[in-house]
């Protein structure tokens, strides 16, 4: 079990960054009350209900989410830490978001940039439903493509839970509840492009799918000019990962390397 002083520390962070964040006291209330019913839950071994909920943030963002433990840590790790800064010097207008989840943070940098063209890749049905309405109620235009990424189009089994942000592809003897997906190439995303477009920045985030996917072509990452990734060893090579997407021209800048706190990110360098 954890340090209970590390535990009520992570909890008081959270409710500081839900008050922080929230517009106004039952949106604010409502946050800190799903973080502490969490907490208790992972002690005491419940479960959450997975219902729906509401909450409205300064800004005029609206997010729905749903009472378990993937979408809370999404809001947390988002909107909260913000994971997903960026350096100065990037300022995208093109989004790929390859695992859009429920759009906690395609919305957080729509928030942040001025996107011109924005696209986005969820396998999840139940996730891509959410995404769709959070989009919606933040008046985010953007293409939704439902279906896992991979090396190439055709097909493939999903498996997920009710955390909601572990899913990923597996293979045919997974020996669990699977449902199949289609599966699209990165070549098949990028002709969502506007003719002549590349891509300004690629979250990559996609549970242990980013090894098979750079196993394939990788003509695509030359329309790419920067990444900010999530790689999820022990389940990929990430050795593997980072030598691929450096063949093709892009500097590595390890977690935590271009300022405190920031993700495993890859720069096309004088593009």
């Amino acid at each position: 079990m954890r340090n209970p002083t590390l535990i009520l520390k992570d909890l008081l962070r959270e409710c500081y960054g839900a008050a922080r964040l929230a517009d106004g006291l039952p949106s604010a209330f409502r946050l800190c009350t799903d973080y502490i019913w969490l907490r208790c839950c992972r002690l005491g071994g419940c479960s959450l209900s997975n219902r729906i909920r509401q909450v409205y943030l300064k800004g005029g963002t609206v997010l729905q989410y749903r009472l378990n433990e993937g979408d809370l840590q999404g809001i947390r790790e988002v909107w909260v830490d913000e994971c997903y800064q960026l350096p100065s010097q990037v300022k995208p207008e093109t989004l790929v978001d390859l695992g859009g989840n429920i759009g906690l943070t395609s919305i957080w940098l729509a928030r942040k940039y001025a996107l011109k063209q924005h696209i986005i890749v969820e396998a999840d049905f139940e996730n891509a439903a959410l995404l769709r309405r959070n989009l919606t109620a933040n008046r985010v235009n953007a293409i939704v493509i439902e279906a896992a990424v991979g090396p190439h189009d055709g097909e493939a089994q999903f498996a997920s839970n009710n955390r909601s942000n572990i899913g990923q592809v597996v293979g045919p003897d997974a020996g669990r509840n699977t449902v199949t997906v289609p599966m699209v190439s990165m070549s098949t995303v990028l002709l969502r492009l506007s003719p002549g477009q590349t891509v300004d920045l690629l979250k990559l985030d996609i549970e242990g799918g980013e090894e098979p996917l750079m196993r394939g072509s990788l003509e695509w990452l030359s329309l790419v000019r920067f990444i900010i990734a999530e790689l999820h060893p022990p389940d990929v090579d990430c050795a593997f990962v980072v030598a691929a997407i450096e063949s093709t021209e892009m500097v590595h800048h390890p977690s935590d390397s271009l300022f405190h706190g920031s993700m495993t990110c890859f720069e096309r360098v004088g593009s």
